[in-house]
């Protein structure tokens, strides 16, 4: 019993007009910046290996640091697009075998749930935010990074989380009983 109904997203070929243009361009650029930063952090990480087991004279300490935060706000980036594609890990081996009815009910609890965790993470990451920028934190490596860039990144995430569980919510409702 496995739920045929198709999983539209806003940026698929069904939406129309100039929609369905400005969403697959968003997407595409989504993409390529994400792509750009998690290509970044490996090339970093490359660089340290062979750097470390090569030419130890050349290594450079800051590295290790932007690779983590570059890792960190590309995954931060992502969430957000991967839920609104329906694309998270979830347990489908018993949610397929659930009745259509009861279906709508766990999904939108679970996108409630979603959409609840998001705007918690965006109200703590902002808290944390704050204060890291209005402490003036920074990192302890040669860098001196401030730490607010790094936190950042959880409200962004949070941002994405709580826009991508709103739109599966309003979705679930929309589709038709079987």
């Amino acid at each position: 019993m496995h739920d045929q109904s198709p999983q539209v997203h806003p940026d698929s070929s069904q939406s129309t007009g100039a929609n369905s243009k400005i969403a697959k361009l968003l997407s595409s650029a989504h993409s390529i910046l994400v792509g750009v930063l998690l290509c970044g952090a490996l090339l970093m990480a490359l660089y340290n290996v062979l750097s470390r087991w090569l030419f130890p004279q050349w290594i450079f300490d800051g590295f290790q640091e932007i690779q983590i935060y570059v890792t960190v706000w590309a995954f931060m980036l992502c969430i957000g697009s991967i839920t609104l594609q329906d694309r998270h890990i979830k347990a489908e081996f018993i949610y397929d075998r659930l009745h259509s009815g009861l279906k709508l009910i766990v999904s939108s609890l679970i996108n409630a749930l979603g959409l609840v965790f998001g705007i918690i993470l965006v109200y703590v990451g902002y808290m944390i935010t704050w204060d890291a920028w209005s402490f003036n934190e920074v990192s302890s490596t040669i860098l001196r990074f401030p730490i607010w860039v790094y936190d950042a990144s959880i409200v962004i995430g949070g941002l994405g989380l709580t826009l991508g569980y709103a739109w599966q919510l309003r979705k679930s409702f929309q589709r038709p009983q079987e």
